[in-house]
């Protein structure tokens, strides 16, 4: 178990290795869907055998907002006013191409909550493709990207189970390593920390810790609590969703490719087969938007008007880093608006920081492929500009979280 006071800082390269986007990835999975979200609207306001002029407002999603309308004509308008938001998301997003999408939608605020009820969609899609897959779907990603040809066409041959990305384990082995009773984990002084919408880490651990005979499932949801884990810019739902809500969405429903249609067309009265695909398909939509609409309620993004409501999650962070004997930061490229929102730069100015609260701090972090500017950032963040210089208590990985974890951190060392 970890007996020493330990933080975790995670950033998005963590929850890549379970299929979740990072920084432009995010972008371009952000442009798919409204595009895919539009093209759906466009379709559902043609004409339709199946869906007769009275029963089109049932299906429509709840983004859309009817208030008391309930005219026809008053409903189209209000979905091709949402088209046209949808179309203005994603045109600014292909000319701007932000680093990150944050930036974007604090400099656009008028399309802030389209923006986070899409990204709110495309993390509910990876979310509901690990829990069916299990696998790291962006393996395939980057192969497709590869230059060399070869690589690249052979990216949907793949074997992503071949690949090692669940790193949580590592973590559920310190966690529960030297206990005999399930009281015991409570005592762990581990915190975590997390820049990330997804509930990944929250929901593998509690899979595997009630995977243990002696822990109680009480004591495995306590462990979890908001007492221990932190989400910066909020988590999307929290660990009572129900698992069947992810298996009932088919977000593929606003993936298509150019050209085709996401509707089955019913050509005569008696088409009882497109019939009963075209209503299962605006039902699921429906309810796959609607359920993006409520969770895109529960994050923030970095210009959020209410970023951290009245900064407890700041000043709690703070104190856990300042308490703190390890530090791990996984994944975190150190953004210079994150680290303001740790603190790091207030609690530089103590000089209990490093020195004067005993043990001595040792931070560990990962730089996939030793990025430069995220080095120069992690000096900053940490006041040591000459964070390699020997008798440094800082440890630097170049390779993934999994493989830094395993190789290079000694699956956690506190």
């Amino acid at each position: 178990m970890f007996t020493e006071e330990t933080v975790l800082i995670l950033g998005a390269g963590a929850s890549w290795h379970y299929g979740y986007p990072t920084g432009e990835d995010l972008v371009e999975d952000v442009i798919e869907m409204a595009d895919g979200i539009a093209h759906y609207l466009e379709e559902l306001l043609q004409p339709s055998l199946a869906l007769p002029n009275d029963s089109l407002i049932a299906y429509i999603p709840d983004f859309i907002t009817l208030r008391n309308e309930v005219s026809l004509d008053g409903a189209r308008t209000k979905i091709q006013e949402a088209i046209r938001e949808l179309h203005r998301l994603s045109e600014r997003l292909k000319l701007i191409k932000p680093l990150v999408i944050d930036y974007f939608l604090a400099w656009n605020a008028s399309l802030e909550n389209i923006g986070r009820l899409v990204i709110a969609a495309v993390i509910l899609n990876c979310e509901s493709r690990w829990q069916k897959q299990r696998n790291n779907q962006n393996r395939r990603r980057v192969a497709e990207r590869s230059p060399i040809r070869e690589q690249a066409d052979n990216a949907h041959k793949l074997d992503l189970g071949k690949f090692k990305d669940g790193w949580y384990r590592f973590l559920f082995h310190k966690i529960v390593s030297d206990c005999t009773e399930s009281k015991q984990i409570l005592d762990s002084k581990l915190k975590i920390i997390t820049f990330n919408y997804d509930v990944s880490l929250e929901t593998e651990l509690l899979d595997a810790l009630t995977s243990i005979d002696f822990i109680d499932e009480n004591d495995a949801e306590q462990f979890l609590s908001n007492n221990r884990i932190i989400h910066m810019y909020g988590a999307l739902h929290d660990l009572k969703l129900p698992k069947n809500t992810l298996n009932d969405l088919h977000f593929s429903t606003f993936y298509f490719k150019n050209g085709t249609s996401i509707l089955p067309a019913i050509h005569h009265q008696n088409d009882v087969h497109n019939y009963n695909s075209f209503i299962n398909t605006v039902t699921v939509a429906k309810k796959s938007l609607d359920i993006s609409l409520k969770f895109s309620k529960n994050i923030r993004t970095i210009g959020h008007h209410d970023k951290d409501g009245d900064g407890s999650a700041s000043s709690t962070a703070q104190q856990w880093i300042l308490n703190a004997k390890y530090i791990y930061a996984l994944g975190y490229g150190f953004d210079k608006n994150n680290n303001k929102r740790l603190g790091l730069e207030e609690l530089l100015k103590s000089e209990t920081f490093y020195h004067s609260l005993p043990p001595q701090k040792l931070v560990r972090y990962t730089n996939f492929n030793n990025v430069g500017s995220v080095n120069r950032r992690a000096a900053a963040a940490f006041g040591r500009p000459n964070l390699f210089a020997p008798g440094s208590e800082t440890l630097l990985s170049t390779k993934s979280v999994y493989d830094a974890l395993e190789q290079d951190f000694d699956a956690f060392d506190a």
